[in-house]
């Protein structure tokens, strides 16, 4: 069983309860499997947690299961198992367990038993004051404490010592028992049912789309486009509230007019399109000339969602829009700095503006697709056909008739250890007097030595060039002679990896040698690059800079793997004397939420509900509190240790153990699954990092599931059915359980199994170290968000949590997390706070 074997797991934050332990009649004897039993049971408190501890015989060597049933409820929690042999189980108790009678089941490979029934008993604290016990005296007094004059003293009592005031219960004053003030539906009004008023509505996004007039801006007239957000709450969009200006403007007015591009916007009510309500945009071309967007002439519908920020920028002519026009980007503004970080765009959408026609009707539309184009003579080792062509119909599809122009884009073959790049070779021969040189001269052949053979031969020759001798004068010494002189040129500025100097000259001192006064003009001929399927040779040295803000350098090794290791010293991440005193509040949102099916899962943000995936079950809440079971995904039931991640519009579902490296993505209310990718180009993998950066998603580490060799490089796409290879092996070591999030414009990937250490990308390229050696975090699996402008690393197999404000210096923000989050516990943002899903179902919600 890999994970719980190999490193210590904890349990449960231990409970002040348990005060004895006993055991009575046996319930299961010597247990159903014949030589199975449990001989004993204990207690036992480790670093302030509490694991019950069983012993006996034949539980065999495989990973138990150990379930324990409350009598008096018969409900039912299975235990973490931290420690197993034939004769010994250790298990992590719950914290939220009462004083009671519990029935413990173990259930191995080998079969079940069940141990005698387990008492647990705990010491009663001091009774506290009833909120109607005026006196503090213990005794319902009814002269003075029956507020209400019932006859009773009760909670209906507790309203203060002056005059009977209201009922916190009645919302409207009558003194009457109305139903909708039973707002928990149990029947009763009591002080169950008290709440506050509603709170302030959030701020709402406005748009105002006017008519621009012929001037500086647009010179023949437009539209202009304002954006911004309604402060005072009045439903207008005035001038100091108005953030962003897109202007959409008229042509000159010479030949026949093409169609505008028309915009309109509509009030959303709230439903499935926006939770809570929005603006729908509709655009189209104004294909009857009327000025006005009919319903037949709308070409795409887009929303802008209440709680949402909205990006318009200038888009210039190209794929996405032939003749220009404006790119709309959307989403939430997770960490409340008012601006959309490329991190948290949702979804981005196109409008486009329209092209002018010469004369005669509107021309047809370009349509593309791209699909998966199977192994064969197009393409060795696969890869995606590109079709384009003229929508003639206007069915918007392309149809076979209509297909102009197709291309492939073919996977490479995989390398085992990657091929060096062909040497580029060049050959010098005498040219005899003729067409190409009257005087003759020298030839000069170039190409690249495909035979591998060191000879550049007929067949190889790419570049063929003349050095030709000058004319003989008509009287006088003869011309000085043409020298040719090659060197060895080393990798640098003009050759990358090395290759060769041709320098030129005339032999003006007669001597027979190319002086360097003498040379009038150098050209180079290059190597090609080497493969690139190892970062390094092994036993190479390289010296890099320790990281942000420190001047020492870090020695680099290259090992056996062909990876850098650091070596030395640069020890500069645990120095905590400017650490702000921060830590998180933690409430539990569910204790017993839906059933999960794997010990690792993954939890998103998305469509204003948070939405979970583990094995193939899928369960979505609007609060964390209740949940909704979908339909089972269609891919593997034992799809686990995968990502998911909102971006698109969509959720998508990547990698995860059992050999998968397809790619899915799920669109609730709309298309629902679709396999994207039956095969993507990455390597299968379990619990790797999923980050959308810049508008990409990215896809980084984790370990093979085939090998269990952890990985290190990085990929890139940007529709989710191409993906890029970005790096084959980052300069950041292989690690599995690696955490990813965005910190100010920079993607920052922190600690994993084996690892501790920080480095951050402003492009997703071009890496740096900014931290080496952080002790206490070394080898640390927990997600990582950005709250507050601040890395928050969280459980996983820890208890604790950490934040960085700049990935440098790192702090303790919680001691103890006062819960286990289990092996592999997920998180999120979500409605300003961060969301934690442990590995048993228990769900909290952490803010300052």
């Amino acid at each position: 069983m890999r994970g719980y074997n190999s490193e210590r797991m904890h349990g449960w934050k231990g409970w002040g309860l348990v005060t004895a332990i006993g055991l009575l009649s046996a319930c299961g004897g010597d247990g159903k499997a014949g030589t199975m039993a449990i001989d004993s049971m204990n207690i036992e408190l480790d670093d302030g947690f509490t694991y019950l501890v069983l012993e006996g015989r034949g539980f065999g060597e495989d990973a138990p299961q150990v379930v324990l049933t409350r009598v008096s409820d018969a409900e039912t929690w299975t235990l973490p198992v931290s420690e197993f042999s034939s004769v010994r189980i250790r298990a992590a108790l719950p914290a939220t367990l009462s004083a009671d009678w519990y029935v413990v089941e173990v259930r191995t490979l080998a079969g079940e038993v069940e141990a005698p029934l387990l008492a647990l008993s705990g010491q009663d604290g001091a009774d506290g004051v009833h909120c109607w016990d005026l006196d503090g005296d213990g005794e319902a007094d009814l002269a003075t404490e029956d507020r209400n004059g019932d006859g009773t003293v009760t909670v209906e009592d507790c309203k203060g010592t002056g005059a009977p005031g209201l009922h916190c219960w009645d919302l409207d004053g009558d003194g009457t028992q109305d139903a909708s003030e039973d707002v928990n539906d149990d029947g009763l009004w009591n002080v169950l049912d008290c709440r506050g008023p509603a709170g302030a509505d959030g701020f709402t996004s406005l748009l105002l789309l006017e008519d621009e007039p012929a001037g500086g801006s647009c010179p023949y007239g437009g539209s202009r486009l304002s954006i911004g957000i309604d402060w005072d709450r009045d439903g207008v969009l005035e001038g100091n509230e108005i953030d962003q200006v897109e202007f959409f403007c008229n042509g000159d007015g010479s030949g026949q007019d093409g169609l505008a591009s028309l915009v309109t916007l509509s009030p959303e009510p709230a439903g499935a399109n926006c939770p809570a309500g929005g603006k729908k945009i509709e655009s189209g071309l104004d294909a009857d000339r009327d000025g006005v967007l009919d319903p037949g002439e709308v070409a795409s519908v887009s929303y802008i969602c209440a709680g949402e920020i909205v990006n318009v920028l200038p888009e210039a002519p190209g794929a996405n829009c032939a003749a220009g026009g404006m790119r709309v980007e959307t989403g939430i503004d997770h960490n409340g700095s008012g601006v959309l970080d490329p991190g948290e765009i949702a979804t981005v959408d196109f409008i486009c503006h329209g092209i002018d026609g010469m004369a005669g009707t509107d021309g047809s539309t370009t349509l593309v697709t791209v699909q998966a184009e199977a192994p064969g003579s197009n393409c060795a080792y696969g890869g995606s056909l590109v079709r384009s062509g003229l929508d003639l119909n206007d069915n918007g599809v392309l149809d076979a008739g209509e297909e102009t122009a197709s291309a492939y884009l073919c996977h490479g073959a995989d390398g085992a250890a990657g091929t060096d790049g062909l040497s580029s070779l060049v050959r010098v021969e005498n040219e005899a007097p003729g067409p190409n040189c009257a005087n003759g001269g020298t030839v000069i052949y170039a190409g690249l030595d495909d035979n591998l053979n060191g000879l550049l031969e007929a067949g190889e020759i790419d570049h063929t060039s003349f050095v030709c001798r000058g004319a003989t004068g008509p009287a006088g010494s003869d011309g000085a002679t043409s020298l040719i002189r090659l060197t060895d040129e080393p990798a640098g500025a003009h050759c990358a990896e090395g290759g060769t100097a041709i320098q030129v000259g005339l032999d003006t001192d007669a001597d027979g040698v190319l002086d360097p006064g003498e040379i009038t003009s150098t050209a180079y001929v290059c190597h090609g690059s080497d493969g690139t399927a190892y970062v390094c040779d092994e036993g190479e040295i390289r010296y890099v800079l320790c990281g942000l803000g420190n001047t020492g350098e870090q020695r680099q090794e290259c090992d056996a793997s062909h990876n850098w290791i650091n070596v030395g010293t640069c020890d500069f991440g645990e120095d905590t004397s400017s650490c702000p005193a921060i830590s998180l509040g933690f409430t539990q949102l569910t204790a017993t939420a839906p059933s999960f099916a794997c010990a690792s899962h993954s939890v998103v943000a998305h469509g204003g509900e948070l939405w979970v995936f583990d094995g193939n079950n899928v369960h979505h809440s609007p609060d964390g509190v209740s949940w909704t079971q979908e339909a089972d995904a269609p891919y593997p039931a034992a799809r686990c240790y995968h990502n998911a991640v909102s971006w698109l519009g969509k959720i998508w579902i990547l990698a995860g153990d059992d050999g998968l490296n397809d790619v899915w993505s799920f669109e609730h209310g709309g298309a629902g699954w679709v396999r994207e990718v039956a095969v993507a180009p990455f390597q299968e993998r379990e619990r790797a990092a999923a980050v959308v950066f810049l508008g990409d998603l990215y896809l980084m580490g984790g370990e093979s599931t085939a090998s269990y060799n952890s990985l290190n490089d990085i990929w890139r796409t940007s529709d989710g059915l191409l993906w890029t290879q970005v790096a084959a092996h980052a300069p950041w070591s292989v690690r599995e359980g690696l955490g990813a999030s965005i910190l100010g414009s920079e993607l920052t990937v922190v600690f994993g199994y084996p690892a501790d250490d920080v480095w951050r990308s402003p492009d997703g390229n071009t890496w740096y170290q900014v931290v080496q050696d952080v002790e206490p975090l070394a080898s640390r699996r927990a997600p990582l968000v950005t709250y507050d402008n601040r890395l928050w690393s969280l459980g996983g197999w820890a208890t604790d949590a950490w934040f960085s404000e700049d990935g440098v210096t790192w702090c303790q923000g919680n001691e103890s997390l006062g819960f286990l989050t289990g092996a592999w516990n997920a998180a999120v943002l979500f409605n300003g706070q961060i969301v934690l899903v442990g590995s048993s179902g228990q769900i909290y919600a952490a803010a300052y």
